[in-house]
This record gives C-alpha cells, structure tokens and sequence, in this order.
C-alpha cells in the first residue's frame, strides 16, 4: 500500500522514497529466536523495538501539519515515486514496473521502453526514478536498476539510465553509469538519485555486501557519487586530480543509502542508510 503526504513543508513535495525492504523490517524484527520465548514487541540486542501497531497520523513521526490519506493500494513492492506535475507522480516497483499516477483521477498507467531488468533476486530489480531539473521543457528522466551478468547469470550490478517520457512510454533511453564490476550479492545496490541546484546529479552505490570496498577509493562501491546529467565528471570533483581515487566520487565510507534529498534552501545533501544490524 503506497502513501502519498500532503504537507505544507515544501522538502515533503521534493523527493520520497519507499523502500521495498524496509517494508519488511517489521516481519524481521518480530522473528522470535530459536529457543526462546518471547512476545513480538521484545527488543533485541542491537535491534529497535518493531512498530506493529496503526498510524493513526503523522504526529507519531514528528510530521506536523500533515494528513495521511491512502490514494492507492494494490502495488507489488513500491520503491519510489517524483511528482512530474502538481497532481502527478511517477512511480516505481522494483519488479520493473514504471507508472504515472494521478493524483486527481486516480488513474494509474504502465509506462513502457524499460530495458532489460535483474529481477530475479532479492533487492534486484527497478529502484529511484529521478527528473531533469529542466524536466518541464525535455521531459528527460532519470532512473537506477539492476542487471544481471548474462555470462555467467548468477552475479549483478547496478545501472543508471536516461531517457525521454513521451506520454506513456521511454524514448532515447540510454546508460550513463555502469558500477563495476558485477558483484556475486543480489542485495545493497544503493541506486538512490537526486539532482542539486546547479543541476549535478548525485548517484549512491551500495556496498554490494562487502564492505571493505567503501573505503576504497580506486572501487565505486559503498559511495555516493556526483556527474554531469549526461554522466561525465564534473571537474570540480573533490578528488579530480587524485590519481589513486576514482573521480566520480563525492563521498565515501557509504553502506547502502537508498535516500537521497537535496535541500537548496542551506545547500544540503542529506542521504540515508540502511544500517548492518537489519535496519535503515
């Protein structure tokens, strides 16, 4: 069931996304260990106390001045959604489905010209969409999915592409970022998307499961990265003339952030992610 937050803060109207695993939290943590006899709400070591219960309003989230309202259920795990218009969204679900939803009439419409998507596994499959800040004009998008190795058919990446929305369907769609090398985790891709005001799109990549590559500077996983919207290098990079560093990188020393909001007010990347203990 997808949630949609009328507010009158302006950052809730930017960006949200839904993460397919998160929705799952709440059925791990409620798993009871072997041997052990203990009520649903037990906490755990390491663990937070799993919310069961209903949301009878957002007050509970720290979310003031807010009203949540269901527009819509019946989606097989939603990832993420951008508005395209004031009473549109576009809207993805990791088994490669992409829709526009309106807010209005409630119609929602599959959009076709996806390419080829890893779903097989997993968090495999169609993660955050994103739109060109010049969206109104070239109608461009951008979105994050998985891919499979067809040689060897068991190990996976993550991919950015563009394309143009014409109505309901993707035309020039194109790859501007490829993470490698494939990796043999179907889990941690990362893949959220957020553009800043100077128009730079920022991409996160996942640990793929192995974390000892955050920290490395010469692999791309486990960091966020920042590109041109056609997917070059800005030269402005912090580590541009770095020769031991990949130059797309931004920052580094990321797990898995699935979330991604730019705040132009203060100037502010915020990411979020999911932590190694079963949570976000």
């Amino acid at each position: 069931m997808a949630w949609v937050l009328h507010a009158t803060m302006s950052v809730l109207n930017r960006k949200s996304t839904i993460s397919a695993s998160a929705l799952l939290l709440a059925g791990l943590f409620g798993t009871a260990f072997a041997g052990v006899v203990e009520s649903e709400n037990t906490p755990k070591a390491g663990l937070p106390v799993p919310y069961t219960g209903e949301l009878p309003s957002l007050a509970s989230l720290n979310i003031r001045d807010a009203q949540l309202e269901n527009l819509l259920s019946g989606l097989a795990e939603p990832w993420a959604f951008e508005f395209i218009a004031a009473d549109e969204i576009i809207l993805t679900q990791i088994r490669a489905r992409m829709s526009r939803f309106n807010l209005v009439t409630g119609a929602l419409t599959q959009i076709t010209g996806l390419p080829e998507i890893a779903t097989d596994k997993e968090q495999a499959g169609l993660l955050d969409v994103e739109v060109h800040p010049g969206f109104e004009q070239n109608h461009r998008i951008y979105f994050s999915y998985s891919i499979s190795d067809k040689e060897v058919g068991r190990f996976y990446t993550l991919v950015v592409a563009t394309a143009i929305l014409d109505g309901e369907q993707l035309q020039e769609v194109r790859e501007i970022f490829r993470l490698q090398p494939f990796g043999w985790s179907p889990a941690n891709f990362g893949g959220a998307l957020e553009f800043d005001d100077q128009g730079y799109l920022f991409v996160t990549t996942g640990d793929r499961s192995e974390h000892i590559f955050a920290q490395d500077g010469a692999r791309l996983q486990g960091k966020i990265l920042r590109l041109n919207d056609d997917g070059s290098v800005p030269e402005d990079n912090p580590f541009f003339n770095d020769k031991d560093v990949d130059n797309r990188i931004w920052a580094l020393g990321i797990r898995n952030a699935q979330g991604l909001h730019f705040d132009a007010q203060r100037s502010l990347l915020f990411e979020a992610e999911h932590g190694p203990m079963g949570g976000g």
